[in-house]
């Protein structure tokens, strides 16, 4: 390669390296704000459980239980599968709260580094399963976090209408 090639190679790297940083810079300080739109219903609030899996399907930790009955955990067939073998009852009573009611909003946050964990690198999915008493049972809504992730809002056809996260 020409010297005068290589200048210019050199040159366009350094541009965009600023760029490519700002994109993929570290998550470390960040936080996923969650705000979670319930549809309007009747009878008993639906519980959701929120979730963390890896790009491969494969658990992570539960990050948010709107719910404090516990004796209705068991239902959650979708998580309670996937988390049995990692998480012990005490992790998952420190990240339950209220049940969020018909027509209105829950918000809760995480880090965007739990650990060793990146959410923002591109190799994390949001599990979210919603389910009522005597009602339906939706537990396919997935929330991929690609690199460089900057929020958005997110619908489905389950209980919960939509959840719009902000990255800050």
């Amino acid at each position: 390669m020409k010297k005068r090639s290589k200048m210019v190679l050199a040159l366009a790297l350094l541009t965009a390296l600023p760029v490519f940083s700002a994109l993929y810079a570290d998550s470390a300080g960040k936080t996923l704000d969650m705000t979670f739109s319930v549809r309007n219903g009747t009878g008993d609030e639906p519980m959701i459980v929120v979730w963390l899996e890896n790009d491969t399907g494969d658990f992570v930790q539960t990050l948010h239980i709107f719910s404090k009955k516990k004796e209705y955990y068991k239902d959650m067939l979708g998580w309670l599968f996937k988390s049995k073998t990692k998480e012990k009852p005490a992790d998952v009573d420190a990240v339950s709260g209220a049940t969020i009611r018909w027509n209105k909003t829950g918000t809760f946050s995480v880090p965007a580094q739990i650990g060793s964990h990146d959410l923002l690198s591109g190799a994390y999915v949001l599990r979210i399963e919603s389910r009522k008493d005597k009602g339906s049972h939706y537990r396919n809504f997935k929330i991929p976090l690609p690199a460089g992730y900057t929020g958005g809002v997110h619908e489905d056809e389950g209980y919960v209408k939509s959840v719009e996260i902000k990255v800050k």
